[in-house]
């Protein structure tokens, strides 16, 4: 099994607790990850990821910092929501070495195309195509494809890793 790769991305101006937030990991993946509670525009988030297999390795980044103007912008909004920032430390660009104090998301274990079997309400296992993959708080959700109802619409579900199984 790959390991799972941390990344961190700042919440962007506009969006606000609870909503989805569209990221491409650098091996080209699309994932959404909801925007905790009490985390808004200018607010780190890290969360893992597993690498596809076919992807080109991860390059090597350096440590960036903010802004002066937006570290204090930064360090205001986390002080009104009582959290203790140090104006030195740098936001995370994957090199392993910055502190990080926001939310985790556990990796995805399942990719969006991926063929696997879910676990349906009566029991039985069906073949599913993975549509999308959402990083939540209480761990990866998933939307399935399941096939074409008897109309040709598209029958989907949403499940956890725990209803998937190769």
């Amino acid at each position: 099994m790959a390991t799972p790769v941390t990344m961190s991305v700042v919440v962007p101006a506009g969006v606000t607790e609870g909503q989805l937030l569209n990221v491409t990991t650098p091996d080209g993946q699309s994932l959404q990850i909801t925007v905790p509670a009490g985390v808004g525009e200018g607010s780190p988030i890290q969360f893992q990821y597993i690498p596809l297999a076919d992807a080109a390795p991860p390059v090597e980044t350096e440590s960036v910092s903010l802004h002066p103007e937006d570290a204090d912008a930064f360090i205001k909004a986390q002080e009104a929501k009582g959290v203790s920032v140090q104006a030195e430390a740098p936001v995370s660009a994957g090199t392993g070495e910055e502190t990080f104090s926001g939310f985790s998301f556990q990796a995805a274990m399942f990719h969006v195309n991926d063929r696997c079997k879910v676990t349906r309400t009566s029991g039985e296992q069906t073949e599913c195509i993975i549509c999308s993959v959402h990083l939540t708080a209480l761990g990866p959700q998933y939307e399935v494809y399941l096939g074409n109802d008897e109309n040709g619409n598209p029958v989907t579900k949403c499940c956890d890793e725990a209803d998937l199984s190769l």
